[in-house]
């Protein structure tokens, strides 16, 4: 019979004599790679070039193909790229500050958008303005009718128009 190691837990655990509280089958740690050691494999990975001698490398040093892909394509993007010997807080650092930028980018891209609606509306005001002073030089004083209303009243009486060194009494539409 063979002794695993299931069997002899199983057996300290029934005879209740263990002191210890170390797990026999600890769990594994997961490995975290730097940029420049990534960068190393890869190229080491590359010059491999004859039949066989990729895959004897991935599975010396422990590594997946698809590791490989990943980091090829975080490299052929720009992502994978060493930080010059910066420690892993100066490097949060440096994150931390191309998140502000970035903030701050969108932040002045969404004033520039309402600054140019503001410019436009502006830019369609003075058109209008441009236009009626243009109409006021040519000799017509009268502000241009309004459609769908007729000035005064039916008897021909101005409406509403009183104030200080106005000849006219105030008439108003119900009293007509």
């Amino acid at each position: 019979m063979t002794l695993t190691n299931s069997t002899s837990l199983m057996a300290r655990a029934q005879n209740e004599d263990v002191t210890d509280d170390t797990d026999p089958a600890a769990r594994p740690t997961r490995r975290i790679f730097a940029p420049e050691e990534k960068l190393a494999i890869l190229t080491t990975y590359e010059e491999a070039t004859e039949p066989g001698a990729k895959g004897a490398y991935l599975r010396k040093a422990g590594i997946n193909s698809s590791q490989i892909t990943e980091w090829r394509r975080a490299r052929d993007a720009g992502a994978l790229t060493t930080f010059d010997g910066q420690s892993k807080g100066a490097r949060s650092v440096d994150k931390k500050k191309a998140d502000r930028l970035k903030r701050e980018a969108a932040q002045l891209k969404r004033k520039n958008e309402r600054l140019e609606a503001e410019l436009a509306k502006t830019r369609t005001a003075l058109d209008i303005m441009g236009k009626v002073s243009a109409s006021s030089r040519t000799g017509d004083r009268r502000p241009p009718p309004r459609t769908g209303q007729r000035s005064g009243n039916q008897a021909g009486l101005p409406v509403g128009r009183s104030g200080p060194g106005h000849p006219l009494p105030t008439v108003s539409a119900a009293e007509i």
